[in-house]
C-alpha cells in the first residue's frame, strides 16, 4: 500500500523544515489522482490544525516521527508530463493521473501537434499482432480511442486536440 506522509512544521525559512508538530498519514488507493489527492490533503491539513491549535499557541509540540523512510520527489517539470508510450500501462496511467486539470496535463505528439490527454483507464484488450507503441488501435463512435502501450493499452476519454483523430497514427 501507498502512502503519503503530511507534515505539519512551526514554519521556518526554510522548505520542509522546523520544528515537526504532527503528521497524518494518508492511504494512497488505485482510484486516486491528483485531485483527489489534493482534497485528501487538504482535509488532513484542516484536522492536523484543529487537533494542534492549543499546542501550538502554547508553543507546546509533541515531536513525532513518521515510522517510515521519507523520501521526497522532485518538482514535476513541463518535459515529465510528456507520455513515453514504450512504458507500462501502469506507468502511463499513473502518469495521467498525476497530471490532470486544474494541472498541466499529460500529453503527447500526435502529427506533430500536441495531444492533451486529461483522463485514461488501462485497458485489458491485448491485441494480437505486434503492434508500435503509441499507435491508436481504435475510435470509439463517443470519440474515445485506444492507444497502444508496451504491455497493453490505454483508454482515453477526454483530451483536447485541434485534429481528426485517426486509427493508425502514431503518438510520439
Amino acid at each position: 500500500k501507498k502512502i503519503f506522509i503530511l507534515h505539519l512544521y512551526r514554519a521556518t525559512d526554510k522548505v520542509d523544515h522546523g520544528i515537526l508538530i504532527d503528521y497524518k498519514k494518508i492511504k494512497i488507493n488505485n482510484f486516486d489522482n491528483i485531485n483527489t489527492l489534493y482534497y485528501k490533503i487538504g482535509l488532513a491539513s484542516a484536522e492536523l490544525t484543529i487537533k494542534n491549535f492549543k499546542n501550538f499557541t502554547k508553543k507546546t509540540y509533541l515531536k513525532k516521527t513518521p515510522k517510515r523512510k521519507e523520501s521526497f520527489f522532485r518538482k514535476i517539470t513541463q518535459k515529465d508530463d510528456f507520455i513515453n508510450w514504450k512504458n507500462s500501462t501502469d506507468k502511463i496511467f499513473n502518469l495521467i493521473k498525476a497530471c490532470q486539470k486544474p494541472y498541466p496535463v499529460a500529453k503527447t505528439l500526435l502529427n506533430n501537434k500536441i495531444l492533451f490527454i486529461n483522463n485514461a483507464y488501462p485497458f485489458d484488450y491485448f491485441f494480437k499482432k505486434k503492434i508500435k507503441p503509441g499507435t491508436i488501435l481504435s475510435i470509439f463512435p463517443n470519440k474515445n480511442f485506444l492507444i497502444k502501450t508496451d504491455d497493453g493499452s490505454i483508454l482515453v476519454t477526454e483530451y483536447s486536440y485541434n485534429r481528426k483523430i485517426i486509427e493508425g497514427l502514431v503518438c510520439k
